[in-house]
C-alpha cells in the first residue's frame, strides 16, 4: 500500500501541475470539462481524465481500477457532483492537507498568463 500511495502522489503532483485547474465545467468546452476543479474547498478530479494523462505522460497503460485504487489508498473521496446544466459527474475529492487547492490555482493562473 506504501507504494501505491507512493505513486498516487507522484502522479496527481505532475497531474496537477500540468493541468489547469478550471472555474465550472459548464462554462467549458468538451474537451476541457473534465478537467481539476474546486468543489466543498478541495480540489476534485475526474479519474477517467487522470487516467488519461498517466497514460500519456509516462507511457504506461494503467486501468481504471488501478487508477481509482490508488487514489482511495492517498484518501481521496468519490463524490457525484451536479454542475448546472450538464450531467452528474463523478470526481474524486483529494485530500485537501495534502493537495491544498491554493497552489493549484495559483499555478493554473500563472499557466494561463505565459
Amino acid at each position: 500500500e506504501t507504494q501505491l500511495i507512493g505513486a498516487a502522489r507522484m502522479y496527481l503532483e505532475r497531474y496537477l501541475a500540468d493541468t489547469p485547474v478550471i472555474d465550472a465545467e459548464d462554462d467549458q468546452p468538451y474537451q476541457t470539462r473534465y478537467k481539476p476543479t474546486i468543489h466543498e474547498g478541495r480540489i476534485a478530479i475526474c479519474s477517467p481524465d487522470l487516467q488519461q494523462h498517466i497514460n500519456k505522460t509516462w507511457n504506461e497503460n494503467r486501468a481504471i481500477n488501478e487508477i481509482t485504487s490508488m487514489l482511495s489508498a492517498l484518501g481521496a473521496s468519490n463524490k457525484r457532483i451536479k454542475c448546472g446544466r450538464l450531467r452528474d459527474q463523478s470526481r474524486w475529492l483529494l485530500p485537501s492537507d495534502e493537495f491544498p487547492p491554493e497552489c493549484d490555482i495559483e499555478t493554473s493562473e500563472e499557466k494561463s498568463n505565459d
